[in-house]
C-alpha cells in the first residue's frame, strides 16, 4: 500500500506538530490450504480471500511481480467484495489518490467507512482526514475527531498521532489536554510513527507545555532518527549522549522475562502492577534492555491501572506532567539486582495530590473526543456536604433498589442482590440462606448467573446451606446448556478436572469447554479449550486441524492472541457486551449500563471507546448503579482513562458512595483528605472511610478497617 505522505498542517503549531496520514503495509500471509473459491485461486493466486489482499500488495510494490496499480485495484476490489476489510481500505486509498482507478473521494469515503466498521484502524484514520478536509463527505471537525478516536482505539498509530496533536493543541473543537495528547503521541511513537516520536521529543525539548527534559527529548529524537526521520537525526546528534546498550547476563534475562510474564498475565492485583512498574523502570533506565521511554510509559500505565501509585507517578513524569524539580529515581547499574518476586507484599506509596490541575489552561474542563463529558448533577446534593455519613434516600440503597427491580421481573437484579447478601457487601449482613433465595429467583427467571450462584453455594456450602456437591454439579450442567451459560461451562470443567482425572471425566471437561467456546462464544472458554487440547493425551485433540478450528472460533470471540496468530481481524464486541449494551438501551437496567461502560472503558471485550464508556456510565450512575458512578470517578481521576477532572471525579465518587459502593467511599475519603477536587476536610474524610468500612465485604472488613 502507499507510502507516508503529509496531508495537512493548518494548526498554529511548531513544525514538528503536524497531522500526517499514511497507509500501512501488512505482512504477507501464507495462503491457507483449505479448498475455497476457484475464483480466488485463478485471480489472486490463493484459495482464500486474504490472497487477494496479498496479491494487491505485491502488485502495488512490485514485489516479485511487475508493478501494476490497476491490477492491485482489481485485486483489492475482489478482496473487499469477499469480506476482507483490509482490501476495502487499500482500494479506498487508490480511489482517493486516483492510482490505478479513477479518482473518487466519495467512493473512498464509503470504503474507509466499511473498513472502519470492521475494525481496520487505518480506514477510520483516513475517513477522519476526509472529514477534516471536507473531501467526499461534508466537512465536520467533530466527525474527524470521532474517527481519529476510533482509529486510535483500533491501535492505528497515525490516528493516535493525529488525535494526540489535536488534544495537545486544542484543535478541532477539543479543549487542550496535555496529558491526553502526550499519551496518544507516545502510543503512536510505540507504533513506529516517527513524526509522533519527534513531536514528543520537541515537547520535552522546548518545555512549553510539558516539563523540560533534555534526557527524554534526546531519547525520543534518537527513536525518530532510527525510524528514518532525517530531521530527528540532526537533533539527536546534538542531544544528550545515549546510555550505552546494556549487556544482560543470562540470569538477568531470565529474571526480566519472568517479570514481563507476570505483567502480561491475565487478572489484576498489586503483584501484576508491581511487575509492570519494574518493567517500566528497566526500559526507562536501559537496565538489561535497550532504553525505550515509550515502552517505559506503557508499562507504567499498566502499573497505574493496577492501582500502583508509583506507576501513576512515573507515568505522569514520563508524559512531562510533573514539575521540573520533581525528584527522579537515581539510575542503577542494573535494576534487576534488586528485584524481588514476592511482589504482592510491596507497600504502596501514599497518594500525592494531582499536579494536573495546575497544568490545565483556563477554560472549560477537558472532554474526551469532543463529546461533552458527563457533568455533576447540581440537583442531587451529596450528603457529605453536610457531614452526614451516608445516603438519606432509600432508593439509593442497592439492596432496596435491586429488590424492587427483582420484584418487577428483572431476574439479573435478583442475582446481583444475592451476591451482595452472600458477601455481606453494601451494608448487608452476610446471609447465605437469603442469598440462596435470591439466586433461585434469578435462576427461575432465566438469569444463568443466578443458577451459578446457587451452584456455588451447594458446591462449597455456607452457613445455613449444607454442602451438596451432586446438586451443585447438576446445576452447573443444566446452566451450561442455557443462554449465557458460558461461566457455568467453565466452572463445570474446573470442577470435573479437580474431582476426577480419569479419561472419561476429561472427555466431559472438553465437552463443557467446547460448548462454552462454540455455543456461548466465550473467549475464556476458548482459551481454556485451546490450552487443554494442546496438552491433551488424546491424539485427535492435538491434531493441527483441530487446534486450527479452535483458534478460528477463539478469534471470533475476540481472543486477540488467536487473531494475531491467524492474522485475522477480531469482531468489534463479544456477545456479553452486546447483550449488556442492548439491555442498557432499553433504559430500565442501569446495572447492564455499568457492565457495558466498563467494557468500553477498558477495551477488554470490545474495542475501546471512551465516549461510549462515558455515556453508558452516566446512564448507569443516574439510574442508581454505584458501579457506574465509580467508573466515572475513576475515569475522571488524575490517573484515569477519560478527561481528567478532579472536581467531577470527587462528585462521582460521592455519588458512588451514596449508592453503596465502598470503593467510591474510599475514593471520596482520599479526595477529602488531600483536597482533590473538593475542599480538604479530614473529618469528612474519616466519615467517608468509616462508611467504606461499613459497606465493604465482611471478609475484607476485618483486615482493612482495624
Amino acid at each position: 500500500m502507499p507510502s507516508s505522505r503529509f496531508l495537512f498542517a493548518w494548526l498554529a503549531a511548531p513544525a514538528f506538530a503536524v497531522l500526517v496520514a499514511c497507509a500501512h503495509s501488512s505482512s504477507s500471509e501464507e495462503a491457507a490450504e483449505d479448498p475455497l473459491s476457484t475464483l480466488y485461486l485463478r485471480t489472486c493466486g490463493g484459495t482464500r480471500v486474504e490472497a487477494c489482499f496479498n496479491g494487491a500488495e505485491r502488485h502495488l510494490k512490485g514485489d516479485g511481480v511487475a508493478k501494476d496499480e490497476a491490477r492491485a485495484a482489481t485485486l483489492y476490489e475482489l478482496g473487499c467484495n469477499g469480506g476482507d476489510p483490509r482490501s476495502c481500505a487499500g482500494l479506498g486509498v487508490l480511489k482517493e489518490e486516483g492510482r490505478g482507478v479513477a479518482k473518487d473521494a466519495d467512493g473512498a469515503a464509503k470504503l474507509y467507512a466499511q473498513a472502519c466498521e470492521r475494525g481496520i484502524g487505518e480506514g477510520c484514520g483516513r475517513l477522519a482526514l476526509l472529514y477534516g478536509e471536507g473531501r467526499g463527505v461534508p466537512k465536520s471537525e467533530a466527525q474527524a475527531v470521532r474517527f481519529f478516536q476510533q482509529g486510535c482505539a483500533h491501535d492505528d498509530g497515525l490516528s493516535c498521532n493525529n488525535l494526540g496533536v489535536l488534544m495537545l493543541m486544542g484543535g478541532f473543537g477539543l479543549p487542550q489536554d496535555v496529558a491526553g495528547g502526550m499519551g496518544r503521541l507516545v502510543q503512536a511513537c510505540n507504533r513506529q510513527v516517527a513524526t509522533a516520536c519527534e513531536t514528543v521529543a520537541g515537547e520535552f525539548d522546548s518545555g512549553t507545555r510539558t516539563r523540560k527534559d533534555p534526557r527524554l527529548a534526546a531519547s525520543y529524537f534518537r527513536q525518530a532518527c532510527g525510524m528514518g526521520l532525517q530531521k530527528a537525526c540532526e537533533r539527536a546528534s546534538t542531544a544528550v549522549a545515549a546510555t550505552p546498550a546494556p549487556t544482560a547476563t543470562p540470569e538477568e534475562g531470565a529474571k526480566l522475562e519472568k517479570i514481563r510474564a507476570m505483567c502480561d498475565a491475565a487478572g489484576t492485583g498489586v503483584g501484576k502492577g508491581m511487575a509492570c512498574y519494574l518493567m517500566g523502570v528497566a526500559y526507562e533506565k536501559g537496565a538489561s534492555v535497550k532504553e525505550n521511554p515509550g515502552r517505559a510509559t506503557v508499562f507504567y500505565k499498566h502499573a497505574c491501572d493496577q492501582e500502583v501509585q508509583e506507576g501513576c507517578a512515573a507515568m505522569r513524569r514520563m508524559l512531562g506532567l510533573t514539575p521540573e524539580e520533581t525528584a527522579q529515581p537515581e539510575p542503577k547499574q542494573s535494576v534487576l539486582e534488586s528485584l524481588r518476586l514476592d511482589l504482592p507484599s510491596t507497600p504502596h506509596a501514599e497518594p500525592k495530590p494531582s499536579v494536573l490541575e495546575s497544568l490545565r489552561l483556563q477554560g472549560s474542563p477537558p472532554s474526551q473526543g469532543g463529546a461533552e463529558a458527563p457533568k455533576p448533577s447540581v440537583q442531587e446534593p451529596s450528603p457529605f456536604q453536610s457531614g452526614a455519613p451516608g445516603p438519606s434516600a432509600s432508593s439509593l440503597d442497592p439492596l432496596v433498589r435491586l429488590d424492587t427491580a427483582c420484584r418487577a421481573g428483572r431476574s439479573d437484579a435478583c442475582t446481583r442482590r444475592g451476591w451482595l447478601l452472600k458477601n455481606g457487601e453494601s451494608g448487608a449482613v452476610a446471609n447465605a440462606v437469603q442469598a440462596l433465595v435470591d439466586f433461585k429467583r434469578g435462576c427461575v427467571g432465566g438469569d444463568a448467573p443466578g443458577c451459578m450462584g446457587m451452584a456455588s453455594l451447594y458446591l462449597f456450602g455456607a452457613p445455613g446451606v449444607p454442602q451438596d456437591e451432586a446438586l451443585g454439579q447438576s446445576l452447573l450442567e443444566q446452566t451450561c446448556s442455557r443462554t449465557r451459560g458460558d461461566d457455568a461451562c467453565r466452572a463445570l470443567a474446573a470442577h470435573l478436572s479437580t474431582s476426577d482425572v480419569g479419561p472419561e471425566n476429561q472427555a466431559r471437561v472438553m465437552r463443557a469447554l467446547e460448548r462454552g467456546c462454540f455455543v456461548h462464544e466465550s473467549s475464556r472458554a476458548c482459551s481454556e479449550l485451546l490450552s487443554n487440547a494442546s496438552r491433551s493425551q488424546v491424539p485427535a485433540e492435538k491434531e493441527p486441524a483441530n487446534l486450527e478450528r479452535i483458534k478460528l472460533q477463539a478469534c471470533k470471540t475476540r481472543l486477540m492472541s488467536a487473531c494475531k496468530e491467524l492474522n485475522l481481524m477480531a469482531p468489534s464486541e463479544d456477545p456479553f457486551v452486546r447483550t449488556q449494551r442492548m439491555a442498557c438501551e432499553t433504559g430500565r437496567n442501569p446495572d447492564a449500563c455499568a457492565d457495558a461502560a466498563t467494557a468500553y472503558a477498558h477495551g477488554a471485550l470490545v474495542a475501546r471507546d471512551l465516549t461510549s464508556a462515558l455515556r453508558w456510565g452516566e446512564q448507569a450512575c443516574t439510574g442508581g448503579s454505584g458501579a457506574g458512578c465509580l467508573l466515572l470517578a475513576r475515569m475522571h481521576d488524575d490517573k484515569g482513562l477519560g478527561p481528567q477532572d478532579p472536581v467531577r471525579s470527587a462528585n462521582f465518587a460521592s455519588r458512588a458512595c451514596e449508592r453503596g459502593s465502598w470503593q467510591g467511599c474510599e475514593m471520596l475519603a482520599r479526595a477529602l483528605r488531600y483536597g482533590l477536587g473538593v475542599t480538604q476536610d479530614e473529618r469528612r474524610s474519616d466519615e467517608a472511610k468509616r462508611r467504606a468500612c461499613a459497606l465493604m465485604p465482611e471478609k475484607q472488613r476485618s483486615s482493612s478497617c482495624q
